[in-house]
């Protein structure tokens, strides 16, 4: 009889003990029919997600569950980890990577678009190791959600491929992603971002870390769309990411202001904008950063600014670029470049506008060029045959040029226009500045001016042509 009291007292308090055990670990999860929004559909693209399978002991989510609500905690890794994760709401997360790394797991029946981590609280990542697919395909790095945030400073998000946007970073909705540190490299997605994608996001901030070698059609490293609060780039690389269309290093859609101080975008590669891409309507300031050795094969080599967009040059350099036409700088309809400082340099142009190409049309659709200062200088043209025009720079039809300050020079092998070729009704207004030591095959080494242009020269200085 006593052993039987026994034997019931044990299964009775191993049946609590299983029965706590299952409280803790199912009040830990997330019951995705639950989420609001698109968690749901977040959350079952992860193949270990909360709607199939509790947390296991000994997994890596089991340890980012372990950090109690409302309150931040520090994970550090002391070995791989094979599994998809998520960030739960009201938790701040630390990941240390220690040289460690996070692989993304796909069951066999899955075809759909994989999150590696999807981070619905805050996760900070740091330290050195990665976060990367392995042989896993259609699969992104991180996911961020609406109102998440996402601040990385260290560690590697790589060789992530999907059919979508953004395939090493995706933000959404007032998401916000903070990168200070670590490595975006060697994504790929089909549609726009493929290092990083942002739509309608309240904040992006990039102060440091690199963009590199990722490929999508618009937007190699860094596409965004919609930002409500403006775009800062203060710190940071973009290099080697290519745009089958628009922007190789970065794609920018959205009508607002983009400041860019401090950063290299380097090395990119797009049919328009191998560096940059302006939008319709949108502003870019350029401080004091380096636009260089980019490549585009019809137009923009370092920035393409589209219909009415704004490109202000206020420091910085804008050199080694090449395309067909603008190897610097080409801008659409409507648009306007003002150069105060910095440099347009060194860039290469096929067949026009070796620093700067403006378009233009003689309806009243006006491009503009503002030389207040600074220096559009050695900029040349590479094709061998007589359509070279304006190897500093080239004003199509309609386009005003207003000339108040700083220096165009030693740009060369320009058949027509070494330093500045203007047609078909084009303005030239020069009020100060210099024209200097620029140099054409054919005729005019300084200016060329043909069909129906009109030149005021009130000051400034043209020699040595």
């Amino acid at each position: 009889m006593r052993e039987r009291i026994i034997s019931f007292m044990l299964a009775f308090i191993l049946s609590l003990s299983m029965f706590s055990q299952a409280m803790v670990t199912d009040g830990s999860e997330v019951n995705a029919s639950e989420l609001e929004g698109n968690r749901g559909a977040r959350l079952s693209s992860m193949a270990n997600s909360p709607s199939r399978a509790p947390a296991l002991s000994g997994t890596l989510q089991a340890l980012i569950n372990g950090i109690s609500d409302g309150e931040s905690g520090t994970v550090t890794l002391s070995k791989d980890y094979t599994e998809n994760i998520y960030i739960p709401d009201n938790k701040d997360v630390t990941i240390d990577l220690n040289g460690h790394s996070i692989t993304a797991v796909r069951e066999k029946s899955e075809t759909t678009t994989l999150n590696t981590v999807v981070v619905f609280g805050k996760l900070t990542l740091t330290g050195n190791g990665s976060i990367k697919a392995g042989e896993v395909t259609n699969v992104r790095g991180v996911d961020v959600a609406s109102n998440a945030v996402f601040n990385m400073e260290g560690g590697t998000i790589e060789g992530f491929n999907l059919t979508g946007n953004g395939a090493g970073v995706h933000v959404e909705n007032n998401g916000q992603f903070n990168m200070s540190g670590g490595t975006i490299d060697g994504n790929t997605a089909s549609n726009y971002g493929g290092g990083v994608f942002v739509y309608d996001s309240k904040l992006i901030s990039f102060t440091g870390g690199t963009v590199s070698n990722n490929t999508a059609q618009y937007g190699g490293g860094l596409a965004v769309n919609l930002m409500s609060e403006g775009l800062e780039l203060t710190g940071g690389t973009l290099s080697g990411n290519k745009a089958e269309e628009y922007g190789g290093g970065l794609y920018v859609d959205a009508a607002g202001t983009t400041t860019i101080d401090s950063i290299t975008i380097s090395e990119n590669n797009a049919s328009r904008g191998g560096g940059v891409y302006v939008p319709a309507s949108g502003i870019i300031n350029i401080e004091s950063e380096k636009i260089e050795n980019n490549k585009a094969e019809l137009y923009g080599g370092g920035i393409y600014g589209t219909t009415s967009s704004k490109i202000n040059i206020n420091g910085g350099s804008v050199e080694k670029n090449h395309a067909e036409i603008g190897g610097g700088i080409y801008t659409s309809y409507k648009s306007t470049v003002t150069v105060k400082d910095g440099a347009i340099s060194q860039n290469l142009a096929d067949t026009q506008g070796g620093g700067i190409y403006l378009a233009g049309e003689n309806n009243g659709n006006r491009s503009t060029l503002n030389m207040e200062g600074g220096k559009i200088d050695a900029n040349e043209i590479s094709a061998d045959s007589s359509t070279r025009y304006g190897a500093g720079v080239c004003a199509a039809a309609g386009s005003v040029i207003n000339v108040s300050g700083g220096t165009i020079s030693n740009n060369k092998n320009a058949a027509y226009g070494g330093g500045i070729y203007s047609y078909n009704d084009t303005t030239l207004n020069i009020s100060g500045g210099l024209i200097s030591n620029n140099s054409a095959t054919s005729a005019g080494g300084g200016i060329y001016a043909y069909t129906w242009c009109t030149i005021t020269m009130s000051d400034g200085e043209i020699s040595g042509n």
